[in-house]
């Protein structure tokens, strides 16, 4: 069976967050919504490195808190995981929260990550949801 150029990986996955936000976490759940051609051990390896990460992001949601006390909303990210596991065209596919900089940094963020590489390079969308 031939492989696509380029998989697709769609994740939805709610962070946890303790102590950002009103009702203290951004959740716990993290489920693929569409396998790609990596299958489902793909969709682990981004949602166990977005986890191990899981602290950058909550830094940047930390930081807008102060700013503005009630901020919560979704961001959805898009982004390219190389074939060497650098991350490539990082662009904000929903910003619900209303805050860009909050959007930018967590797009910075995921920018510098690096992932486990792969055969063929796998695009993501990953929202994060802050409340």
């Amino acid at each position: 069976m031939h492989r696509s150029a380029l998989a697709i990986l769609i994740l939805t996955t709610l962070l946890p967050l303790a102590g950002c936000g009103s009702g203290g976490t951004v959740g716990e759940r993290a489920h693929a919504l569409a396998e790609t051609v990596h299958g489902a051990d793909g969709a682990d390896l981004i949602r166990g490195h977005m986890s191990l990460n899981r602290g950058q992001i909550k830094s940047c949601y930390e930081e807008q808190l102060v700013r503005d006390p009630e901020l919560s909303g979704k961001i959805e990210l898009a982004w390219t995981v190389g074939t060497d596991g650098s991350v490539a065209d990082v662009n904000v596919a929903t910003n619900t929260t209303g805050n860009e900089d909050l959007a930018d940094c967590v797009a910075r963020r995921v920018r510098r990550m690096e992932f486990p590489g792969g055969e063929e390079p796998v695009t993501v969308s990953y929202p994060f949801t802050f409340n």
